[in-house]
């Protein structure tokens, strides 16, 4: 049996405490909203509308290519550093996301509009794409098979 390593497990803890914080502010938001009564005026309202769905894929769109561009700048350091390198891509990447699942859900608080509810689970769901494998960490970094087994934790 294989066992994870120190380093991955790590990983994943930061991934899905990330992940579970957002799910409890927006639960908290979606209890305290007063769905009668919005804070703000609908034409606000209908400009969120369009800002908070642009912003979100946008960030969706510019967290893959800013982490593409990191991996690319990394291909001559060591693999313990690369495995460094890769936990700020993930942290990146998922804070990234996190923006745009958070401002989803205070809008939906603000706006008192269940619409804004929609970018925040597509946010939350688009997360696990990027939840930390060492399969994920050989391939975007191309180690050699000899890293690789060394990552896996492999004799």
């Amino acid at each position: 049996m294989n066992k994870k390593s120190p380093d991955f497990t790590t990983l994943y803890i930061i991934a899905g405490a990330i992940i579970m914080g957002q799910v409890m502010i927006f639960i908290i938001l979606y209890f305290i909203t007063d769905f009668a009564s919005p804070i703000i005026d609908s034409d606000l309202a209908l400009m969120l509308k369009i800002v908070v769905p642009a912003y979100l894929f946008s960030m969706i769109i510019f967290s893959k290519l800013l982490c593409k561009n990191r991996i690319e700048k990394a291909a001559d350091i060591q693999t313990n550093e690369k495995l460094n390198h890769y936990k700020q891509n993930l942290v990146i990447r998922l804070a990234m996301l996190e923006s745009s699942a958070l401002l989803s859900a205070v809008i939906m608080f603000i706006t008192a509009d269940h619409f804004f509810a929609i970018f925040f689970f597509i946010a939350l769901f688009v997360s696990p794409i990027f939840f930390p494998t060492e399969e994920r960490f050989i391939i975007d970094y191309a180690l050699s098979s000899e890293d690789a087994q060394n990552v896996r934790g492999m004799p």
